[in-house]
């Protein structure tokens, strides 16, 4: 029986002790679908606290992994999903909601994700300008 997982935002200062377990799946993520970003700056902005790291867990496992970081722009405040990887992507998929939740709390405006084509068929409700997906919260 598969247990549904439910993302969690992990506490900055304990993001290098999970680090190690999501780190595969999020690098494999990056060399799936190359991006602006590289996997090392990613990963140095996560350590750096400039980033928060979501795992979606089952209650016993981690099953997948998402990277997000807030920024202005200046016409928005954005929350971007940076990197999403693991074996439970359909939990990560539905903890989006909750990834939206923490957005408008923090007065962003959109959530934009960045990823490869095969999203926009499993996220409707986020719209694709060139090959970023984006949602108004």
């Amino acid at each position: 029986m598969r247990r549904s997982a439910s993302l969690h935002c992990v506490d900055p200062k304990d993001v290098s002790r999970v680090w190690p377990i999501v780190r595969y799946d999020i690098k494999r993520a990056f060399d799936r679908q190359p991006t602006d970003d590289t996997f090392a700056v990613a990963e140095a902005r996560l350590l750096a606290g400039k980033s928060l790291l979501w795992i979606s867990w089952t209650g016993c496992t981690i099953v997948g992994a998402v990277i997000t970081e807030l920024w202005q722009t200046p016409s928005k405040k954005v929350c971007g999903v940076i990197a999403v990887g693991g074996r439970g992507l359909d939990n990560c998929r539905s903890g989006l909601k909750r990834i939206e939740e923490f957005a408008k709390d923090e007065g962003c405006d959109v959530v934009r994700f960045c990823g490869r084509k095969a999203w926009a068929r499993v996220l409707p409700d986020y719209k694709q300008p060139w090959i970023t997906l984006e949602k108004n919260i």
